[in-house]
């Protein structure tokens, strides 16, 4: 796993940022990231393939498979406001997306959710109850792409946007945007996906994760 802490420029949109770290899995290791695997999750296989991490679970019911960290090699997230990017590849799922300010095991914290099968992005927030829809537009996903996906928290504003190709291809505009303060503290950041299936017609939750870096204010 390479960890790098920088005091560089990233993109325009964050010239006064800083990378306070990223994970591209490639020395194929997920050890700073924990997982969830109790109740709905003690099924849930993580693993990192060709330098992706890979969360996965299968059979009937709710098939939830969850991973968040807030440290990485000695390197916090201390500040509320950052840029949460990653790489998401769907291979077969309901939901799948990645989470900032929060806690997977507190069912706590900001979603930034891919739905393929509804073609929808919808930005959320995590609670005990489940997700609660804050914002959300028309999208065109498809199973096996890969996409970038960038969760902004930056004090009350909450914005997230996704898109294809390189990440010098990323849009200007945010596709998503609510003011929340529910959660104002940095948190942890984490990685989710999700399916359903039956007893006769199992199922299969299956994404692919890269290229995470978080970004501050």
């Amino acid at each position: 796993m390479k960890n790098f802490l920088f005091i560089i420029m990233l993109i325009p949109t964050f010239l006064l940022a800083g990378v306070v770290f990223e994970d591209n899995f490639d020395e194929g290791s997920s050890a700073s990231w924990v997982e969830w695997d109790s109740e709905y999750a003690e099924n849930a296989i993580y693993t990192v393939t060709d330098g992706a991490y890979h969360l996965f679970n299968s059979g009937a019911g709710w098939l939830p498979a969850a991973a968040n960290t807030y440290e990485i090699a000695g390197m916090a997230i201390t500040s509320s406001d950052y840029s949460y990017l990653a790489r998401v590849t769907p291979e077969d799922c309901f939901r799948a997306g990645i989470l900032g300010r929060g806690s997977m095991s507190d069912f706590a914290g900001y979603l930034l959710v891919i739905i393929p099968p509804e073609n929808k992005l919808v930005l959320a927030r995590l609670v005990s109850e489940g997700p609660e829809t804050l914002d959300e537009t028309e999208i065109t996903l498809e199973y096996g792409e890969t996409y970038w996906m960038r969760l902004n928290m930056n004090g009350n504003l909450i914005e997230g946007k996704v898109w294809l190709g390189d990440l010098a291809d990323e849009p200007i505009d945010y596709m998503v945007s609510a003011n929340d303060s529910l959660y104002m503290d940095a948190g942890q950041i984490g990685a989710f996906t999700c399916n359903f299936g039956s007893e006769e017609e199992p199922a299969v939750t299956s994404v692919y994760y890269d290229d995470i870096q978080v970004v501050t204010k």
